[in-house]
């Protein structure tokens, strides 16, 4: 018995630290987290928007899982801007696939519709991708 109390206070100093760095570590992700958010508002539903994509950021690769259908823009040089979509609506492309710098991205008022322009050699593509929450479900229209 006395053999064994070495190894089970070992095994209790090795479950607290994991724990506290468990605590610590999923502290510091919802502080950045909350940061990116306060930096980049959702695109909503009442938002009118027809800007040129500046600039495409995925938050910290590091701590967050780079999610295809999330990005964080910033859109004419100015404006920051998170934008979650579904799947596109017509070919059930990524966002991810889709979106780059210098593409135009458009959203009337009042719709859950987003569209990106992109030219490629006197051609303009067109996709359309429906706005979704943070938690991934469709945006209320009422």
């Amino acid at each position: 018995m006395k053999k064994l109390i070495p190894g089970l206070i070992f095994l209790m100093v090795f479950i607290l630290a994991v724990v506290i760095y468990y605590n610590y570590s999923t502290r510091k992700t919802e502080e950045i987290l909350k940061q990116l958010h306060k930096d980049y508002p959702a695109i909503s539903i009442t938002e009118k928007i027809d800007a040129i994509i500046s600039n495409i950021e995925h938050g910290n690769p590091e701590i967050f899982r780079n999610h295809p259908h999330q990005a964080y823009l910033t859109l004419d040089g100015l404006a920051k801007k998170r934008i979650r979509t579904g799947y596109e609506l017509v070919q059930e492309l990524m966002l991810d696939d889709v979106l780059e710098p210098n593409d135009r991205l458009i959203k009337e008022a009042g719709t859950d519709r987003v569209q990106i322009y992109k030219v490629k050699s006197n051609d303009t593509l067109i996709y359309e991708f429906e706005l979704r929450d943070d938690l991934g479900y469709p945006l209320k229209t009422y």
